[in-house]
């Protein structure tokens, strides 16, 4: 036996890598607990081994970790198989887990790994620190240092114990974060990997960071981040400008699922030029981003009435957007080429006397209130059908009406989906509902918004002779290039559309960070296959879409499980026609259009249950509700043009 961070002649030469590195720590000045080596040749601790131990006990418990002698290597690593004893106070249970850690040798898991298994293991008896926190940090230069911090508890992190905090360091608001900070540039100056090290500081009692472990990632530890920046350097200057990544930025997946065409890019990039109020939008890689969802923006206007704002909408704002894009329709189809430029610039104002009115009269008026459901009139199903002709598949320039899918004929006759509530409740109807309701018919009022726009370059598609679904692969700015015929305009050939469609269907492949924080993946601290549960618990065939367009174009089986990545208004006509048991999505929370849609239609769900669309379709799954949770009770054949993909 001999002390941790001792040089000697008489050091076994194979000593395994996961303490070695340990001992080049402290001899570089790293605060690392004090301890001794040894080994499990022999379980039974001498007289002379007794006494130095015996001197760390009086400093309290010790902690005995076992290494197998190849553990932690730059690409392979062992991590988890051996033992972990806490709390040994004497000697004797020194000796006992010392044994312990020696019978791990002949686990079937070890046996299975190594093959053949290791005839002995390294043990560290080390001075136990007085947790306060434990902070994993995930360093990958030039990549900002990752982090997960956990409390005093010492549940073992393979069994998925939550972090009180997950992101970049440098997000981290804790008075140590400024010496944790150091210490990892200090461990990074001693310990590497090709993809990164994973360093484990215990923040003690005694208020000192201790280093407890430092060992190669032998995964990218920010893989889909790698994909993501490449995408970024794909971007052409048509999308605007390159986007401003400091700061925190949150994908907006529960409502644009999938990345944005060229021409809704280009309206966002317009919307955040001219209303600084917005939320600040960004599209990263064509995927829509923002510091505030408008919803949830800090609107100067007092709080209004529910029942105020709903009348506005009905009586006021509804009819006029409706009579406005009856009458641009109207003109446009009889206009010449000069005038579409002057409809585009209609549509935009247009698009923008919407978003004022949402921010300033519809969402004040519902600030505040419960989102609730109806089963017996489903709010989500309310008067859609007086809006199939404008409502998109999903919230795109480039996305079909719910009418052009063909949705709006087979629904006609669906009384469902008219109606369903009085023009104006009066009364004493309840705030809560009547707020959900003007939530959910407000879509009907951003969709009027968008439809000028998508009619505006479906018209100079075929006054350019472009297929329609090319021209969305232009931006504003190129459309009117190439109505003007500007000098710009003959480099717009059909073949530079039909790449940059090739981009995005590269970019629906993307698995983009739900957060980005200073240009970095701020981790997701919920664990996969975990959701917002509604309904009992089910059991089916799962089958995997990318959007509502797909549902409606491969209609699932009559009991099958539909996993998408996300559900946005439109979708509740297509699945009260369905008969799935279930559902399952990778974004959403709590307030989602799709819980709402789930309990109204009587749909098990499980909402924003991140990695439910990686499962292969036909795959037999489970949704627990009591525990939240998606279970693969049998996996189909892994075959990859069985899935669409995550988007």
């Amino acid at each position: 036996m001999r002390r941790l961070g001792a040089t000697t002649t008489t050091t076994r030469t194979q000593i395994s890598q996961k303490f070695g590195r340990l001992e080049r720590l402290i001899r570089a000045g790293v605060a690392v607990p004090e301890g001794w080596l040894t080994t499990t040749l022999t379980t039974t601790i001498s007289k002379t081994d007794a006494a130095p131990l015996e001197a760390l006990l009086r400093g309290g418990p010790v902690i005995v970790r076992g290494a197998f002698p190849h553990e932690d290597g730059d690409t392979r690593s062992a991590a988890g198989l051996s033992e972990t004893i806490r709390g040994c106070a004497s000697v004797q249970e020194i000796s006992a887990a010392i044994q312990a850690i020696r019978a791990r040798c002949d686990d079937r898991a070890v046996v299975a790994y190594f093959s053949p298994a290791p005839t002995l293991a390294d043990v560290l008896i080390q001075r136990e620190v007085s947790r306060a926190l434990l902070v994993v940090v995930a360093a990958r230069p030039p990549h900002p240092p990752m982090i997960e911090v956990h409390g005093p508890s010492h549940d073992a992190l393979a069994w998925g114990a939550t972090p009180t905090f997950a992101g970049p360091l440098s997000a981290w608001d804790h008075p140590v974060a400024v010496r944790l900070q150091a210490l990892v540039v200090q461990v990074l100056a001693h310990v590497a990997g090709p993809l990164g090290v994973d360093i484990e500081v215990i923040l003690g009692a005694d208020d000192q960071l201790w280093v407890v472990q430092a060992r190669p990632l032998t995964v990218d530890p920010f893989p889909q981040w790698t994909e993501m920046m490449a995408a970024m350097e794909e971007a052409g200057p048509e999308e605007g400008p390159p986007p401003h990544l400091h700061g925190l930025l949150v994908l907006d997946a529960e409502h644009n699922p999938a990345p944005l065409s060229v021409a809704h890019a280009w309206l966002i990039h317009t919307l955040a030029a001219r209303r600084p109020q917005a939320g600040a939008p960004r599209v990263i890689a064509g995927w829509l981003y923002t510091r505030t969802l408008p919803r949830d923006l800090n609107i100067p206007q007092p709080p209004g009435r529910p029942l105020e704002g709903l009348r506005t909408l009905r009586e006021v704002l509804l009819p006029r957007a409706r009579r406005r894009h009856e009458d641009l329709v109207e003109r446009l189809t009889k206009a010449a080429v000069a005038d579409i430029i002057e409809r585009l610039h209609e549509a935009v104002e247009g698009f923008f006397e919407m978003f004022d009115n949402y921010v300033e009269l519809l969402i004040p008026a519902r600030r505040g209130f419960t989102r609730v459901h109806s089963e017996q009139s489903p709010l989500s199903l309310c008067e859609r059908g007086d809006y199939l002709d404008v409502l998109p598949a999903t919230w795109d320039l480039a996305s079909p009406s719910l009418d052009e899918l063909g949705i709006g004929a087979a629904l006609a006759r669906a009384e469902y989906v008219r109606g369903g509530h009085p023009a104006t409740p009066e009364g004493d109807t309840d705030e809560d509902e009547v707020a959900t309701l003007l939530g959910e018919i407000d879509d009907h009022y951003f969709a009027l918004g968008l439809a000028p726009l998508r009619a505006v370059w479906l018209a100079a598609a075929e006054a350019l002779r472009l297929p329609p679904q090319l021209v969305f692969s232009l931006s504003g700015d190129e459309l009117i290039a190439l109505l003007a015929e500007a000098p710009a305009a003959p480099s717009l050939t059909e073949e530079v559309l039909r790449s940059r469609q090739r981009r995005h269907e590269r970019r629906a492949r993307l698995l983009p960070p739900d957060r980005i924080f200073d240009g970095a993946p701020f981790p997701i601290t919920r664990p996969k296959l975990h959701g917002v549960p509604v309904g009992p618990s089910v059991e089916g065939r799962l089958t995997v879409r990318r959007d509502l367009e797909d549902i409606w174009r491969r209609p699932p089986a009559p009991g099958e499980i539909i996993a998408t990545p996300a559900l946005t208004a439109p979708a509740a006509v297509a699945l009260a026609e369905s008969r799935v048991a279930a559902i399952c999505t990778e974004y959403g929370g709590a307030l989602s259009h799709g819980v709402l849609m789930a309990r109204e239609l009587g749909l098990s769900a499980l909402i924003g249950c991140s990695g439910c669309t990686s499962i292969h379709s036909g795959s037999e799954v489970r949704i627990d509700t009591a525990r939240g949770v998606l279970l693969v009770l049998k996996r189909a054949d892994e075959d990859p043009s069985s899935n669409p993909g995550p988007t």
